[in-house]
C-alpha cells in the first residue's frame, strides 16, 4: 500500500522538516554543558521514532557499539526492533558513554548530572530549550519528533508499512484476514454467554 499525505485543508498534523531537526540538533548541543547528551536525545528520537518512555528506559545493554546498533523493545506493541545507527549517532553514543558516570549494561544512556536516568520531564524541557533557542515556533516535543519521523520516511517511500515499521506499531490486518477470526470469538459468546 502506498502512503498518502492528507491534504493541506484537512489540518494535517504538524511535523518538523529535517534541516529544521538539523537546526534543533545544534541548537541543543550548544551553550549547555549537557549539549551532547541533549543533542542525541533529539538525533535518536527523530532518527528512530523513540517514544518518550522508550528515550528514557533506553540503557547501555541495547546500545552495540561494536556493530552500530540499537536494539529495544517498542513501549506499546512489544515488537522486539533492531535499528541501525548513523555514523554521527555512533560517535556521539561513544562520546557519551565515555563521560557517563555509570557504564554497565543496565545503567541509563541518558544520565543526568547525578548518573541518575533522566525524567520524561526533563527530556521535554531539553527539546523546548533547544526549540526556544532555534527560534522554532510552536510546540515541538518527542510527539513531533516521532510524528515528523514517520512523516519522514512517508514522503521517501509512500510506503504505509515502512511507517509502520519504523514506528514500530507492527504489521497490518486486513479486514478480510480478520473477519474469520472474529466471527469465530463471536459465536464462541454466543454459544455460552456465561462463559
Amino acid at each position: 500500500m502506498t502512503f498518502q499525505s492528507r491534504p493541506a485543508s484537512s489540518g494535517a498534523s504538524h511535523a518538523l522538516d529535517p534541516s529544521v531537526v538539523e537546526k534543533l540538533v545544534r541548537s541543543a548541543s550548544e551553550g549547555s554543558r549537557h549539549g551532547l547528551r541533549n543533542a542525541l536525545i533529539v538525533r535518536l528520537m527523530y532518527g528512530h521514532a523513540l517514544r518518550l518512555a522508550e528515550t528514557v528506559d533506553l540503557c547501555w545493554g541495547h546500545v552495540d557499539l561494536h556493530h552500530g546498533r540499537l536494539r529495544f523493545t517498542r513501549r506499546r506493541s512489544g515488537l522486539k526492533t533492531t535499528r541501525n545507527l548513523t555514523n554521527d549517532e555512533l560517535h556521539a553514543l561513544r562520546d557519551l558513554r565515555g563521560r557517563a558516570r555509570h557504564r554497565d549494561k543496565t545503567a541509563p544512556v541518558f544520565q543526568s548530572s547525578s548518573g541518575e536516568r533522566l525524567t520524561p520531564d526533563a527530556v521535554r524541557k531539553a527539546i523546548a530549550t533547544a526549540a526556544d533557542k532555534a527560534g522554532i515556533r510552536g510546540a515541538v516535543g518527542p510527539r513531533i519528533l516521532r510524528r515528523s519521523a514517520g512523516m519522514r520516511v512517508g514522503a521517501i517511500t509512500r510506503d504505509v508499512d515502512a511507517v509502520r515499521a519504523l514506528l514500530g506499531v507492527g504489521l497490518r490486518v486486513s479486514a478480510v484476514s480478520a473477519v474469520p477470526v472474529l466471527s469465530a470469538r463471536c459465536s464462541k459468546r454466543r454459544a455460552n454467554p456465561w462463559a
